[in-house]
């Protein structure tokens, strides 16, 4: 995969997320604290001179401190992979147009995922594990979800997903922002034996059937014991399907405006 292509889609994605955000900052009017606001993505009428203010306590404030907030993250960002970038080429980064199309069935899709309800699965969990909300069946799969989270995507565990006949619940879904991409996570511990061997073929054979490509729209995470879990080998999965759907994105063949 080209480092180079990747780290420019990164670098688009984030300008587009900031471009709409609001720009602002706290401060305080006749001894209130307030949100001032100097632009708006969905109000033309607020820029330079022209600016709104929300008591900081209000709706709106507590609306819009989040999202100065998110801004400012995302602006650090984009900083830190600018620097990324100025250590590695020259010249400034090609922009990739977002919101970003695609010409092919990619499996789950964003609107789907952010929509759903996690825990949907109502087959028995016997020894349910809880974290942030959601239910997992094994320190597994609490591992999976905190690798996750290191590399800093939303997820949901077990949500429903529908594609034509097939019926799936992930066990994991998470999704990639700067490919806008909902990818599922399926683990298999216990490899080692053949009933959950044909058990897992069945199953990756029924996402294969329902037009979902392996490594790339769902993933299986093979282990051949349940204490054989590594965070690097499911770090590297992740990648290696985030890096197929970049090609694709970046692909004639794969990719309509």
């Amino acid at each position: 995969m080209n480092e180079k292509k990747v780290l420019e889609l990164r670098i688009s994605y984030l300008r587009y997320k900031i471009s709409k955000l609001p720009r602002g900052w706290l401060g305080t009017y006749k001894n209130i604290p307030v949100v001032v606001l100097s632009f708006i993505p969905d109000n033309p009428a607020i820029k330079g001179r022209n600016q709104k203010r929300y008591r900081l306590s209000s709706k709106n404030g507590i609306y819009y401190k989040e999202k100065l907030h998110e801004r400012a993250i995302a602006e650090t960002k984009l900083q830190e992979l600018m620097t990324e970038w100025r250590m590695s080429y020259i010249g400034e980064p090609e922009t990739i147009e977002f919101p970003l199309k695609r010409n092919r069935f990619c499996g789950i899709l964003t609107k789907q995922f952010m929509e759903a309800n996690p825990n949907q699965n109502s087959y028995e969990n016997k020894n349910p594990q809880f974290y942030k909300g959601q239910t997992f069946r094994s320190k597994n799969e609490l591992l999976s979800i905190q690798t996750i989270e290191s590399m800093g995507f939303m997820w949901k565990t077990e949500i429903k997903i529908q594609v034509g006949k097939f019926v799936f619940y992930p066990d994991v879904v998470f999704y990639v922002d700067y490919i806008d991409k909902p990818i599922a996570l399926e683990l298999d511990g216990m490899m080692d034996k053949d009933d959950y061997y044909e058990h897992a073929e069945d199953r990756r054979a029924k996402y294969i059937k329902a037009g979902m490509v392996e490594n790339k729209d769902v993933i299986f995470f093979r282990l051949n014991n349940e204490y054989d879990f590594n965070v690097e080998d499911l770090r590297t999965l992740i990648l290696a399907a985030i890096e197929r759907n970049v090609a694709d994105i970046l692909s004639n063949t794969n990719f309509y405006v």
